[in-house]
């Protein structure tokens, strides 16, 4: 094995290898802008994950219903007013200030879905309370509602129920507390959902979870903006941004060395070698030298006559013409006078 094919199979298998790496997840997290470790808590609850606890399919199912649907990178505290924020199991810290502009959208006029199994702190602070359960049961109807299907109880894993209060009013719940409220804040409005599973990519499918996104989706004012600030990512431009989003890093990764195989090896390839201009044959004294011996014998000389003959034609000598004895004499004469003289 050469150099040039040990160094060819080489990037070969890290191509593979980093090929591997990215489709297993192993820096999945890193790539879309999150610390590697906690890529698999970043991602749960984000609109980019197709996982179980993604929340891919409730943003699938608002794009096709609605008009403006997006995704939200940039801190909260640039939200513009209007529309609805999304935020789903949020993964990282939510800042007071991040947490005092969810009211501040909502008084504005704005609606906020905010689907947690605990409290923000801003909320807390507000007289909210979460209540644990002893087990996770379905939630049924509470009030009538346009959200609210009443042959339909949603259902959740979790634990966690709003408990009562005179700003909450129970959507979906029993007699623990509310799963599914809104609270009132100003001109618009919050939504509260206490069990992330009712409308993760899993939950979404049951019966009673999905006849209440899809009444979701139609009730809440666009534009529907989803909060993935907390799961990790961050605004970005370019190429390589759009390649992060559609997952194309392994094709990038390959097609540069792919690219830089074919560099080296057009680099390392030798030069063809200029074709040499064909050599004269050697002069016919040269040739003919060795004959002179030779042609001291008659029959030795009859032997070699047509050596001579050709030999003479291709340096130009003038051949004798005649009769066939007088022109052997003649191409004799003529191949000793090319010839030092024999002795």
């Amino acid at each position: 094995m050469n150099r040039g094919q040990a160094l060819a199979l080489a990037l070969l298998g890290l191509g593979i290898s980093l090929t591997a790496w990215l489709a297993l997840g192993g820096s999945r997290a890193t790539i879309l802008g999150g610390p590697g470790p906690l890529y698999a808590q970043q991602l749960e609850g984000s609109s980019y994950e197709d996982g179980p606890r993604g929340s891919s399919d409730l943003y699938r199912m608002l794009s096709r219903t609605r008009n403006r649907v997006e995704r939200w990178t940039r801190p909260l505290t640039q939200l513009p007013p209007g529309g609805t924020l999304v935020v789903v199991a949020p993964s990282t810290t939510m800042h007071l200030e991040e947490q005092r502009q969810l009211f501040l959208h909502a008084e504005a006029g704005g609606t906020v879905l905010l689907v947690v199994d605990e409290l923000p702190e801003l909320l807390e602070l507000r007289g909210l309370e979460m209540r644990q359960v002893p087990l996770p049961a379905s939630s049924r109807p509470q009030v009538p509602s346009q959200l609210v299907d009443p042959a339909a109880p949603v259902e959740s894993r979790g634990m966690a129920l709003l408990a009562p209060d005179a700003s909450v009013l129970s959507l979906y719940g029993s007699a623990h507390g509310a799963r599914v409220a809104t609270v009132a804040a100003g001109q618009g409005s919050m939504l509260l959902v206490t069990d992330p599973f009712i409308l993760s990519n899993e939950g979404i499918r049951r019966d009673g979870n999905l006849r209440f996104a899809w009444r979701l989706a139609h009730a809440i004012p666009e534009p529907i903006r989803f909060d993935e600030r907390h799961h990790g990512f961050e605004p970005s431009r370019g190429a390589w941004a759009y390649a992060r989003a559609r997952r194309l890093g392994p094709a990038l990764v390959i097609a540069v060395l792919l690219v830089l195989l074919t560099l080296w090896r057009l680099g390392t390839r030798p030069l063809p070698t200029p074709a040499r201009a064909p050599t004269r044959p050697a002069g016919s004294a040269a040739l003919v030298g060795p004959l002179s011996q030779r042609l001291s014998d008659s029959k030795a000389a009859a032997s070699v006559l047509p050596l001579v003959h050709d030999e003479l034609q291709r340096s130009g000598v003038p051949l004798p013409t005649g009769g066939h004895a007088d022109a052997e004499a003649r191409l004799l004469a003529a191949a000793r006078a090319l010839n030092p003289p024999i002795p």
